[in-house]
């Protein structure tokens, strides 16, 4: 499948995380240092959560990019990535020459050359991982986001974001947030930050395996490359 090698390393990343969770909930420290350790501990699930999103993003705009697709086959929601430079290069322009680079805009959309994809894209938007921020890709993509009906989802991983950033910029001890949160919380908050992950790699390994990325009508001419993750290796 396309994200093999990402769902091997999520699972190697996320194995010392569990390791560092039997170890706090063993409880073999004092009441103090297990509090520390607790409020530590939200920083070292955030670092996999963030490394793994980013990990995942990265290797579907590389695989779409080895298919070689033209700017016009990709559908209109790819257009916020294949367009990205030309988009840039508007935001940028003097006021007089802005029509121009709308012109070059439009022009690309609607071109038989093969589009440049840089799979570096969304790095800078993915140091703070929120909810919003993957229904956000998820949209720029898409890919059907995530059903989170009664907010539970939202709630939960905001909150390991939250504490971790209050830990790791010293706005609140380590201390103060392992008081607040028991073994249960970081259990669940542990699950929460794993389905997620699972659910993110599930919704792209589809997206690549449908051709999503692409306008209905040209997904024959792309079909073949898809060989590469079904055909079993020699």
């Amino acid at each position: 499948m396309p994200l093999s090698r990402v769902k091997r390393s999520k699972i190697h990343r996320l194995k010392p995380v569990s390791t560092n969770f039997l170890h706090i909930s063993q409880g073999v420290v004092t009441e103090d240092i297990n509090k520390i350790q607790r409020g530590l501990y939200y920083v070292h699930l955030y670092s996999a959560l963030e490394k793994t999103t980013n990990e995942i993003i990265e290797r579907v705009l590389l695989i779409i990019s080895s298919f070689k697709v033209k700017y016009e086959h990709y559908i209109a929601e790819f257009n916020t990535i294949s367009l990205s430079a030309q988009m840039m290069s508007y935001k940028a322009a003097a006021k007089d020459k802005a029509w121009l680079k709308s012109h070059d805009l439009f022009t690309t959309m609607c071109s038989s050359e093969e589009a440049k994809i840089n799979e570096t894209f969304f790095a800078a938007s993915l140091q703070n991982v929120w909810f919003d921020t993957i229904q956000n890709l998820l949209k720029c993509f898409g890919v059907p986001t995530f059903e989170d009906t009664d907010g539970s989802l939202k709630t939960a991983l905001n909150e390991v974001v939250d504490n971790r950033n209050a830990v790791a910029h010293g706005r609140i001890s380590a201390e103060v947030i392992g008081e607040r949160h028991r073994f249960d919380v970081l259990r669940a908050r542990t699950e929460s930050v794993n389905d997620i992950l699972d659910t993110l790699i599930t919704k792209y390994e589809k997206y690549i395996m449908d051709l999503e990325f692409i306008k209905p009508q040209y997904r024959p001419l792309y079909a073949s490359h898809l060989d590469k993750f079904t055909t079993p290796a020699q």
